[in-house]
């Protein structure tokens, strides 16, 4: 490897490929400080962009280096991800609020996405984060009361929270209003939010799902069973905690690869055949292949856990993406409030894995985003399994109406010849996609399901190709 190139053309394009051109992490780490990129402050830290990861709406992430300074002299070695959010009014500044709020209330768990850090500050003119307001941010010490019983553990963590206001769909108050906040007379536009994260590099599921897709590759029956087991335990962590994430779905989940594992070495050994660039070089420890930029995103650590990699997961998964959190129960009293719930699930709530109650909010009557997370959960696992969401057909159908396809539950269910897995994952599917909330388990529930299937070593899908039509699961 020609590193006095690799040096020359890193230089030469601020440091931005370091990451993928094998170099250490801890070179790609310093060299930005002596780069040119621009330079983001965080509170009373800086960081350097190496790379932009991608950007949608008023949102930037950037893979980030920590630079020294006077209040920090010894900066964070790891590279890190750093969401900024240009804050363009006052309704928007209470999303994101509401975003920090939740998310750093329910981090504390594996198979979350850690929030490391974040702030809102006065932007300048170059839109560069400066000019801290911590005030700003309120840390969330007590946590906002939700409207039910606590059980003993989640009460620890949840004092008695003041009155706060509520917003849109009845969130019970999260955010802290800026005229309670001294100094905070911001006018539109002005501000910026930052959200830092780990460095994740093995993508999302979603991706992984479509590359296996594309090579004719279903998952085993086991490694179905562990994501979905880390996924649901995810979400009864945040629903037991009051709020539902009400935007669950492969493209917002996190993987780390186990590099022990048989697939991800044998992964390995092909492209190294292939003269690919090994991913163990580029990634730091997961699958192998060379890391690609539009892949990256902000997740959990580069390398796999020590002790886990024995356990035998293939994959471990983080829950990420908090901006659709609210509060998991809501009392709705008009049409009026129903229509304005439906319409903010549809800029939320991803259609192919949105609960039909979200297409048609009842009225009057009461709420609970949780059992739309158990939906989203079921489509979820479909979605694992078969490689698109359940109703997938519906949505490309000539004329079909997914809406439609939702409310009727007209889940694409694989037919013969097709590879269908066993009927206990079918069952599964359809008990967290019950058409009538109440009939749906909890996602606690479901994990403790999944669970108790792992230990029936059930078969894996025949590996041949996949053909989903719509109907009943194969029996």
């Amino acid at each position: 490897m020609n590193y006095i190139q690799i040096l020359s053309d890193c230089w030469a394009y601020g440091t931005s490929y370091l990451p993928l051109c094998g170099f250490p992490t801890w070179a790609a780490a310093l060299l930005p400080s002596l780069g040119g990129g621009e330079v983001i402050s965080m509170g009373t830290r800086s960081f350097r962009v190496v790379q932009k990861l991608g950007e949608g709406g008023y949102a930037v992430v950037y893979l980030v280096s920590q630079l020294a300074t006077a209040e920090h002299p010894h900066p964070d070695p790891e590279l890190r991800a750093l969401k900024r959010v240009l804050v363009h009014s006052e309704e928007h500044f209470d999303a994101v609020q509401q975003e920090m709020f939740v998310h750093s209330a329910v981090q504390h768990h594996p198979n979350i996405l850690p929030l490391l850090d974040y702030s809102c500050s006065e932007g300048g003119a170059s839109g560069a984060a400066s000019a801290p307001v911590p005030a700003l941010v309120i840390p969330p010490a007590p946590l906002p009361q939700p409207a039910f019983t606590l059980g003993p553990a989640a009460a620890a963590t949840a004092g008695a929270a003041p009155s706060q206001p509520v917003g849109r769909d009845g969130d019970v108050g999260s955010i802290v209003p800026q005229s309670a906040v001294p100094g905070a007379s911001l006018g539109r536009g002005d501000r910026v939010a930052c959200f830092l994260f780990p460095v994740f590099r093995d993508g999302t599921l979603a991706s992984e799902l479509d590359r296996l897709g594309g090579a004719g590759q279903l998952l085993p029956t086991a490694d179905v069973l562990s994501v979905f087991c880390q996924l649901a335990n995810a979400v009864a962590h945040i629903n037991a905690h009051g709020y539902a994430h009400r935007d669950i779905k492969p493209l917002n989940v996190l993987i780390a690869i186990n590099p022990d594992h048989p697939a991800s070495r044998q992964r390995q050994q092909t492209q190294q055949q292939r003269g690919g660039l090994d991913n163990a070089g580029a990634r730091g420890g997961g699958g192998g292949g060379r890391m690609d930029v539009g892949d990256l995103e902000a997740g959990v650590a580069l390398t796999w856990p020590r002790g886990d990699s024995d356990i035998g997961h293939r994959y471990r998964c983080v829950l990420m993406d908090f901006g659709s959190a609210r509060a998991r129960r809501l009392q709705v009293a008009t049409r009026g409030q129903a229509l304005q719930i439906q319409e903010d699930a549809e800029a939320h709530c991803s259609a192919p894995y949105r609960a039909p109650e979200l297409f048609d909010v009842p009225s009057p009557g009461s709420l609970d985003f949780a059992a739309a997370d158990v939906w989203a959960l079921g489509a979820s696992l479909f979605h694992v399994m078969y490689g698109e969401p359940p109703f997938a057909r519906a949505m490309n159908a000539a004329g079909g109406s997914l809406a439609l396809a939702v409310l009727n539950c007209a889940i694409g269910w694989p037919r013969p010849p097709s590879p269908t897995y066993p009927p206990e994952l079918h069952q599964l599917v359809q008990s967290a996609m019950a058409p009538e909330p109440s009939a749906r388990p909890s996602a606690a529930q479901l994990a403790e399901m999944a669970a108790a299937l792992v230990l029936k070593d059930l078969q894996d899908p025949a590996p041949q190709q996949l053909g989903i039509t719509s109907g009943q699961p194969k029996r």
